[in-house]
């Protein structure tokens, strides 16, 4: 986390004033986002938790941490450059701090879901993403999870930091 919090993300390159303050911005809103998901990887935490589990269940490729983890930090990094290109799109009413940190906790969830179960038979990962939904914590489960719906039907959105079932993509 603190990588991405002082590292470089994938971003646009420009030139003098401009281009530092725009890094500035940057810079502000991963500290936002990797403060926001602090909690979630301390030891009990929500990341920590469901890699535990995780590792406990039948994957189709053997399982490793590291690539769990991996694939865990590539898509935590995709998703706050969500955040970043809707505020590069939106510099006059960029995401409230509170949809961002909303958004990326959820995003968290998402990620945990496909990171770390993505290798997984469908009804094995079904069941990891019933069990991880009864330990979010803090952060909110979408609305509808019973039966055949799983955290597996949902995606986030991040102008307004929302889960929608996949449903409402598709035409």
């Amino acid at each position: 986390l603190l990588w991405i919090k002082h590292g470089q993300l994938e971003s646009k390159s420009k030139k003098g004033e401009e281009a530092q303050e725009d890094v500035t911005k940057e810079q502000q809103t991963k500290a936002r986002c990797v403060d926001a998901l602090q909690a979630c990887f301390q030891p009990g935490g929500l990341a920590l938790s469901a890699l535990k589990v995780a590792w406990t269940l039948e994957h189709i490729m053997t399982f490793t941490m590291i690539r769990a983890l991996s694939s865990l930090f590539s898509m935590l990094r995709k998703g706050i450059n969500m955040i970043l290109e809707y505020n590069e799109g939106h510099e006059e009413f960029p995401l409230a701090e509170d949809v961002a940190s909303s958004f990326i906790k959820k995003y968290l969830v998402f990620s945990i879901c496909w990171s770390f179960g993505g290798d997984m038979y469908l009804n094995t990962r079904m069941k990891f993403c019933e069990v991880l939904a009864g330990h979010l914590g803090d952060i909110p489960a979408p609305d509808g999870l019973s039966g055949d719906t799983t955290l597996l039907d949902f995606e986030v959105r991040v102008e307004d930091g929302q889960w929608y079932h996949w449903d409402k993509r598709v035409p």
